[in-house]
């Protein structure tokens, strides 16, 4: 579920993908737990690459069926809505977003 996934000395860059999957996965292998210890490591995060990141995703982006719910790591105190107004995505609208945030909790952005 998670298309990529780069490791270098300096970064590593997360790209699509779903984000409770990703965040499972991260909590298994001990990447999360090595993560403090990457002081000179750069996150490069892309769709579920960022929204992992965060303490939520919003039920309406839980794709993996092994979710619980749709907590992620939180390591930000913040949520993203991706792809804002991506064409040919009909659900990820302006309208989908602001009922995404209503939901969500706490603070929140939509970004394209």
């Amino acid at each position: 579920m998670v298309t990529l996934l780069l490791l270098t000395a300096a970064h590593i860059a997360i790209a699509n993908g779903d984000a409770t999957f990703l965040a499972h996965w991260m909590r298994e292998s001990g990447l999360l737990e090595l993560l403090p210890e990457l002081h000179d490591t750069v996150w490069v995060g892309v769709s579920a690459g960022s929204m992992v990141m965060t303490p939520r995703i919003g039920s309406a982006f839980v794709e993996w069926s092994g979710a619980p719910d749709d907590q992620t790591l939180g390591w930000v105190d913040f949520s993203i809505f991706p792809h804002l107004d991506y064409p040919g995505w009909t659900g990820n609208t302006t309208a989908a977003a602001h009922r995404w945030a209503e939901g969500i909790g706490g603070r929140a952005y939509a970004i394209d």
